[in-house]
């Protein structure tokens, strides 16, 4: 399920460079990408939530901590346009957007980790009670 979630989150984020003329001045427009947005951003924890509810009484939480720590996480992407032109040297271009695919994967990982963290903590805590 998780890997199909992503299929269609990896589609609706190349639709934008896919597109050459997206007209962003139409209020349409914005609303579709706010549709294909959120749906990027909910397609994974939604398709893990079945699961996870099975192991873990407060999952409900999961699909908006995962969704959140992807929003900041994509966010890293973007952070390198300012530093990269077309005369950056391709070795420098690499290397600043691999530093911003490493930041985006800890962004992910720090947040989504703090959740399961505070389960297991609870998980601890009712055991020992």
């Amino acid at each position: 399920m998780t890997s199909a979630a992503a299929a269609v989150a990896w589609s609706i984020g190349l639709l934008p460079s896919s597109i050459p003329q997206i007209p962003w001045s139409s209020p349409a427009t914005w609303l579709v990408a706010a549709v294909l947005g959120a749906a990027l951003l909910l397609s994974i924890p939604t398709a893990q939530y079945p699961l996870l509810r099975t192991a873990i009484p407060t999952v409900r939480r999961w699909i908006w901590v995962n969704a959140l720590a992807w929003l900041l996480g994509i966010s890293w992407t973007f952070a390198p346009s300012p530093l990269v032109d077309a005369s950056t040297p391709i070795f420098a271009m690499i290397g600043i957007y691999a530093v911003a695919g490493v930041l985006m994967a800890v962004t992910v990982a720090v947040i989504t980790g703090l959740c399961w963290l505070s389960w297991f903590t609870v998980r601890a805590v009712d055991r020992a009670a």
